[in-house]
Parts: structure tokens; C-alpha cells; sequence
């Protein structure tokens, strides 16, 4: 541990180098807007919010990088290496912590005296992370914009103690302390806004967000805290008319859990947005579509908003309520419906959530396809328990088998088994594909021949055993991305031999078939 005669000594000695580092994901190519930004918010606001105080500001030089996740390893440590820092701080999500941690063993090696410390979502237990990774310092839990400060007023005059600093987790004489939790910032106006027309260049997409925190209370979500703080709307409106006015960006994506939990204040942002929006950027955000009317709507649509993401979650009461979904905070999809041409709609629901068994998982299938969502841009996703959320610290009670490490999916609980998830992920691929391959149109029209999509779904693994063999899960999280060959047409046309026994109306589904193959093979 630093004492303060070292802490005096750096304060007498060259000005201090704080680098910042963030590593973005892979998966990053949004359907929101096709090609990825190298925009980070938090880094930014970190280096901000520490250099309100005049003591950093003159002491330190903070700088923050955000590399690709398959960053080459010498180039990499030859950057570090040059900055000379001394002190790194490492933004820590689920898809690059093992990414972060590996380049701060490897920065110890030339860097020695280096302090590391990590914050972010991944983060939250501490305990775990400093016992297994001896090349963490420090960690700071929650939102760390203060913490950072203090931690960094520490660093060079040693007030406060460390032992005062909130939110802040490390090691002392060998023992690991985690320090009491920081209470939120409660006044976002006291975070620096980092937009600016330097700050904005060079991105095709940025993000922004207009509230911190959630109302909603969801178990497995690091963001179920039920005290929302909202940033004042004409700083809003300040921050979005630089980043609208900015040529080159393609889309604006709002990162609030739930714009609409005050449906007037989302009207109120979108008036904003339309003001400003000359350039016709296309914009996307979280709803809950609760307490919709037309004129919600219209505002939308003046705004350019093109995409909207919602958790349906599941349908099943039991299991809604389990989770903290209670009547307030739930996915009221079916208003945007009729909007569905013009705005692209992305519901979710999520497998092995609390309670959920293989019954009710099938019944909420069914009833997200029977509305239509399956036409959308539907998601189904695999649970993921993260350090910090409710179901995190009582797992134990649903049974839950899951990876501490990341991405932390669930393999079984007490009510939904291995197998069961096999089985569920199959009929979600199958549904899936069968959905891709006929329109919404064509519904009816298969139904009157006796041909049933949902039941196709469930029933064509026994029927056509090569079936299994025409498609191939593309991600272990998002079941529903599913790539299949072009023979699944001739052997749907085999399955449908099997069960329609009329030969009128199986000759009208081959038929149909071979036109929906013939329009994906010239849009292919």
C-alpha cells in the first residue's frame, strides 16, 4: 500500500499519466446501424468528471484509448509501454474482461510499479476478482466517477485515506477490503458532458443517454435500482444539437434501460430531436410502449427513431413476476405493432429465467408467434447470470447452474434442464427459419392446407431427420440467429408430404416454397 511520503513524492515529481482503457466487443456490428463506432462513453466521462478538480487537472495527464478486442498483443503493450503510465484504469464489461486482464499482467511486467484498477459492469464482485487476478490493485464498484477522483486524490496527496473511499475494493497487508457502497450520483448536472464536434468526429454511430438507473427492478439486470435520475432536458436538448449537427453519423443510439417510463418526457426528447435532426439521422432506443397514444407515436416518427428494442421476456405471469416484471413495468409491444413498416421493432425474451419450465417457455413461443413477433426482429436470448444482480446472489434458490465466468450463460435450473434447453433451442431455430423462409402473408394461407408453422416447428426433427442437418446455431447467447442451407426448402417440401393429404393443396405449398426459394436465392 502507498504511503503518504510516496504520495507527497509523486505530488513534487512529473505530472502524472493516467491512462484510461476500454476494449470494444466483436459483436458490435449493430443492427441498428450495420458498421460499428469506435465511440466510448464512459471513458470520456471518467476523464471529465476527475479533472473538475483543479489539484488533478494540474497534476495529471488522463488519456483514454479504446481498442479493438483482437488488438495485436505487441503493439498493444509497446502503446502502454510509451505512455509510461502510472496509473491504468481498465473499463470492464462481460466481453472483455479476460481481454483487460491479460494485458494488465502483461503491463506489470514492464511497468512494475503500475497501479491497475478496474470499474464497470463486470466488476461487482470484487471479492471473487482480486482473489483470482493478482494484477488488479483496486477495483471501483458502481459508478465510478467519484470514486475515480478520490481514488486519484488519494494517489497523489493521500486524503482522503483509501480506507474512506467508497466504492472502492483492494488488498492491504494481503487481506482483501472492500470498502463501504457509494450512494449514485444524485445530480447528473454535475457530470461534465463530453460532446463536442471534436469529441463526435469520425463516428458513424454514438451514443447517448438522457437518464441513469431503472424503475423496473428486473433480478438478472445490474441496472435494477428503482431510483431513476434524469439529466435536465436543456442539457438534452444542448448535447443533442452538436451530436445532430455532426456530418457523418449515421445513427444515434439512446442507451437509457427504458426511454418511456415517463411517456411526456419521451415526447419531450423526441420534439428535441426533431428540431434538431436536419441531417435525417437515423435514431433507436429501449421501450416499454405502456402509456402510448397516436401523438407519441407521431413524435417518433418526426424524430426519425427507426429502431426500437422491447423485453417481452416471457408470457407467462408466474415467471414475470418472479423476475420483478410486475403490471407497471412490462413490454406493451402491441401498441407499436401497427407502426411495424416504419419503425423496426426488436422484442426479446429470455430462456431460463426464474421458475420458467419447459411448458411455460413453450407457451410464451407460441404466443410471441401467434401476435407476430417472429416476423420482427425477434430475439430469444440465454440467460446470463452477472456478478452484482439480484439472481446472482440467490441462485442457489432456482437451482442454477452457471459459468462465474464470462458470459456467465445458464446450463440448467431446478425447473429447466439441459435437455429441455436442447430441445427449447431447436424448436426456436426451427420456428425461426420457418418464419424466414414464408412471409406473414402466407400464414393463413398454409393453414388452410393444413400446414401449421408452429406445429412444423415442433414436429420436424421426428419427421425429417436430415432437417438437423440444414442449419447451425450462430451464437451460443442469441438463439434465434440461425443460419440454414438452401436445402431446407426441398426437405420442408418433404415434411409437407407427410401430413397434407389433400394433393391440391400440397401442390399450392410446394409451389410456395419454390417461389419464397427462388426470392431468397436472387436476394442472396
Amino acid at each position: 500500500m502507498t504511503d503518504s511520503k510516496e504520495n507527497s513524492a509523486r505530488k513534487e515529481a512529473k505530472k502524472l499519466n493516467i491512462l484510461l482503457l476500454a476494449f470494444r466487443s466483436f459483436f458490435m456490428h449493430d443492427r441498428w446501424g450495420g458498421e460499428d463506432s469506435k465511440f466510448n462513453l464512459p471513458l470520456p466521462i471518467l476523464k471529465a468528471y476527475a479533472e473538475v478538480s483543479d489539484e488533478i487537472r494540474t497534476a495529471c495527464k488522463i488519456e483514454y484509448q479504446v481498442h479493438p478486442l483482437d488488438a495485436e498483443e505487441e503493439l498493444l503493450m509497446e502503446t502502454i509501454y510509451r505512455y509510461n503510465p502510472d496509473v491504468i484504469g481498465f473499463s470492464v464489461f462481460v466481453w472483455n474482461l479476460e481481454k483487460s486482464v491479460q494485458t494488465a499482467r502483461k503491463v506489470k511486467y514492464v511497468r512494475p510499479d503500475v497501479k491497475v484498477i478496474f470499474g464497470g459492469p463486470e466488476v461487482d464482485d470484487a471479492q471473487y476478482l482480486l482473489e483470482r487476478y493478482s494484477c488488479i490493485d483496486f477495483i471501483a464498484l458502481g459508478e465510478g466517477e467519484q470514486t475515480f477522483r478520490e481514488f486519484l486524490s488519494w494517489f497523489l496527496e493521500g486524503k482522503p485515506s483509501v480506507e474512506e473511499i467508497r466504492g472502492l475494493a483492494y488488498r492491504r497487508d494481503g487481506e482483501i477490503v472492500i470498502n463501504p457502497p457509494r450512494q449514485d450520483i444524485q445530480d447528473l448536472n454535475t457530470v461534465p458532458s463530453v460532446f463536442s464536434p471534436e469529441r463526435i468526429s469520425g463516428n458513424s454511430v454514438v451514443y447517448y443517454e438522457t437518464a441513469r438507473g431503472c424503475r423496473c427492478g428486473c433480478r438478472y439486470c445490474r441496472e435494477g435500482v428503482p431510483r431513476k435520475r434524469y439529466y435536465p432536458l436543456d442539457r438534452v436538448e444542448r448535447d443533442l444539437s452538436i451530436i445532430l449537427a455532426q456530418p457523418g453519423i449515421k445513427v444515434l443510439n439512446f442507451i437509457d434501460t427504458v426511454m418511456d417510463d415517463d411517456a411526456e418526457r419521451a415526447k419531450e426528447i423526441f420534439r428535441i430531436v426533431a428540431k434538431h435532426n436536419r441531417n435525417g439521422i437515423a435514431c433507436g432506443g429501449y421501450f416499454y410502449f405502456m402509456d402510448t397514444d397516436d401523438e407519441f407515436f407521431e413524435l417518433m416518427l418526426k424524430a426519425n427513431f427507426r429502431f426500437a428494442r422491447t423485453g417481452v421476456e416471457s408470457t407467462a405471469p408466474t415467471v414475470l413476476k418472479e423476475v420483478g416484471r410486475t403490471p407497471g413495468n412490462v413490454s406493451n409491444i402491441n401498441a407499436a405493432l401497427p407502426y411495424r413498416r416504419q419503425i423496426q421493432l426488436t422484442p426479446y425474451i429470455i430462456m431460463f429465467l426464474p421458475k420458467d419450465t419447459p411448458e411455460t417457455f413453450r407457451q410464451t413461443i407460441r404466443d410471441c408467434y401467434e401476435l407476430g413477433y417472429f416476423f420482427l426482429d425477434f430475439h430469444c436470448t440465454r440467460l446470463r447470470i452477472y456478478p452484482g444482480t439480484d439472481l446472482y446472489r440467490h441462485a442457489d434458490k432456482y437451482g442454477y447452474v452457471f459459468d462465474r465466468e464470462p458470459p456467465h450463460f445458464v446450463y440448467s435450473t431446478n425447473t429447466f434442464s439441459y435437455a429441455d434447453f436442447v430441445r427449447a433451442r431447436h424448436l426456436v431455430a426451427n420456428l425461426m427459419i420457418l418464419c424466414r423462409i414464408f412471409c406473414e402473408e402466407d400464414v393463413p394461407v398454409l393453414k388452410a392446407h393444413g400446414f401449421d408453422l408452429f406445429d412444423a416447428a415442433e414436429k420436424i426433427h421426428g419427421a425429417v431427420p436430415e432437417w438437423r442437418k440444414c442449419y447451425c446455431h450462430t451464437s451460443e447467447d442469441v438463439i434465434t440467429e440461425v443460419d440454414f442451407t438452401a436445402g431446407a426448402y426441398s426437405l420442408l417440401g418433404d415434411y409437407a408430404a407427410q401430413i397434407v393429404t389433400d394433393k391440391n393443396a400440397l401442390r399450392e405449398i410446394r409451389e410456395l416454397i419454390t417461389r419464397r426459394s427462388d426470392t431468397s436465392a436472387r436476394n442472396s
